[in-house]
């Protein structure tokens, strides 16, 4: 045999060796192929973490202010002044108790001010109506009791009395809104204002019609406080409605690399200070052209905190991206006192 024949033999034994060696390497792929199988979908979204909305609710449970709660001795006591300012008078021989009893001291009342756009949020107490954005003077909770029951107003022409203090110039278009509600509630608050001058000519159209008579407390404003007057110890308000038409009127859409269930997300408006929240993305139709403070919430079951703050104005076809970064407890709070 010559040369060049063994030459060619030892070539071809190799090739044969390569390509049983390559024949050998794709068995094991085709055994676990998945041929006329649809390939599987991507998962579906979900967190690094578990952030939800109710953990952020928690949160601001914990770190907002309680209400004061105080006792009142004798009339000397009154009226009493709340922390945030507030001064509350009523007469004692106009209450009773749930057996329609006449009461007197010594009371135990409880108050919860909400002034600033800081306590809303905290609070989740937003200045709404039918799911209309209001201008706000500040939001008052405020109930009595007599050895720990809750006392009522027996005789509605000695009405409750609310000085509300204003830390700028009033607003001669405010009005007194009311709600039904306990502290964790959520508020729709009603006007008990704009049927005055109605029932002023009609006085078969009432704010307030108990025991068959009409009552009307209008707002009183003064220079640096409003004074508004009730019948019940409960939510009590001081707002008024922006009236602009409603072609000029737009709702701001947000979107984010979390769920909508996963974070609290907050409307600021300094200029008639007042916040909204935020439900699936889209806000409360608002007026074009106001400057909005977002501020958005998660938390995780450790307490870790994530957040979210831009400034905008307010305008058609707005979609703003809500991006979340770590934050501390405290700066947080320290945040919230700039809005």
């Amino acid at each position: 045999m010559s040369k060049n024949s063994m030459k060619y033999l030892f070539l071809s034994g190799i090739l044969i060796l390569i390509l049983a060696c390559s024949t050998d390497r794709l068995i094991p792929l085709e055994v676990n192929s998945t041929e006329g199988e649809d390939l599987p979908l991507p998962p579906p979204y979900q967190s690094n973490e578990t952030y939800s909305r109710e953990k952020a609710i928690q949160f601001l449970e914990k770190i907002k202010p309680n209400p004061a709660k105080r006792k009142l001795n004798n009339i000397s006591d009154l009226p009493l002044t709340g922390p945030k300012g507030t001064r509350i008078f009523f007469y004692p021989y106009a209450l009773k108790n749930s057996l329609g009893e006449p009461v007197d001291f010594p009371f135990e009342y409880e108050l919860l001010e909400i002034y600033t756009m800081k306590d809303m949020l905290l609070h989740r107490k937003f200045p709404v109506s039918d799911g209309q954005i209001l201008k706000s003077g500040g939001e008052i909770y405020f109930k009595l009791y007599k050895d720990g029951k809750e006392v009522k107003i027996k005789d509605p022409g000695f009405p409750i009395q609310i000085n509300m203090p204003s830390s700028e110039n009033t607003d001669t278009g405010m009005i007194r809104f009311m709600a039904k509600g306990e502290l964790n509630d959520t508020l729709n608050w009603q006007p008990m204002g704009d049927l005055i001058a109605v029932s002023q000519k009609q006085t078969n159209q009432c704010i307030e019609f108990i025991n068959q008579t009409c009552y009307t407390y209008p707002l009183q404003i003064f220079k640096d406080s409003y004074l508004a007057l009730g019948t019940s110890f409960d939510w009590i308000n001081c707002d008024r409605f922006l009236l602009e038409p409603k072609e000029n009127l737009v709702k701001i859409k947000f979107t984010s690399e979390f769920k909508p269930d996963e974070i609290l997300l907050f409307l600021c408006f300094p200029e008639i200070n007042s916040v909204i929240g935020v439900n699936n993305f889209e806000s409360l139709a608002m007026p074009t052209d106001m400057k909005v403070k977002a501020v958005g919430l998660a938390a995780d079951k450790e307490g870790k905190l994530k957040y979210h703050y831009s400034e905008f104005l307010s305008g058609n076809n707005l979609i703003i991206p809500i991006k979340l970064d770590d934050i501390l407890e405290q700066d947080f709070l320290d945040l919230l006192e700039t809005l």
